[in-house]
């Protein structure tokens, strides 16, 4: 999972692109659950291309131990994952103790369901994007949650319904 899966002169392109559109904001520290790899370099390069760290973790359970392993400003977790779904991951993310059960989680599914939405935010996420996406969609989630679950409470109207 590298950029050099990617056409470099498309990649280059974007990354000027990105870089006069992101001129300051603060680059976080993103987990990126996904098994899917194809989606995973795709996400991985916008998130790059976007100023910020990107790790991969394969399924649910690796996310579980790099969230303890690490300090992330934000967790993307794909709903259906091998071993253990996003789901199950998000409800144990939760459990943990201090600052790594508060991480914000946004689930990244292609359910588009409402109820599926009520599903992820029941299970303990934070906010829902639908695949495929659009990449100002992601990095404006990433832009918008990076800061912490206090900092931002837009989407809360979700959890309260």
């Amino acid at each position: 999972l590298s950029e050099r899966d990617l056409p470099p002169q498309k990649t280059h392109r974007l990354d000027s692109m990105a870089t006069a559109a992101n001129a300051g904001p603060k680059n976080f520290r993103v987990l990126l659950a996904e098994d899917n790899q194809i989606n995973a370099v795709l996400a991985t390069a916008i998130i790059k291309r976007a100023g910020h760290h990107v790790d991969v973790a394969g399924n649910g359970l690796e996310a579980l131990d790099a969230v303890q392993a690490a300090p992330y400003d934000l967790v993307l977790m794909d709903m259906h994952m091998p071993e253990m779904d996003g789901l199950t991951a998000a409800r144990q993310i939760r459990e943990l103790p201090g600052e790594v059960g508060e991480i914000p989680i946004v689930a990244l599914t292609a359910n588009a369901m409402q109820s599926d939405r009520e599903t992820c935010i029941s299970a303990g996420m934070d906010d829902f994007l639908t695949k495929p996406f659009d990449p100002s969609d992601l990095t404006g989630l990433i832009d918008q949650w990076g800061h912490g679950r206090k900092a931002d409470q837009k989407t809360t109207t979700a959890e309260a319904g």
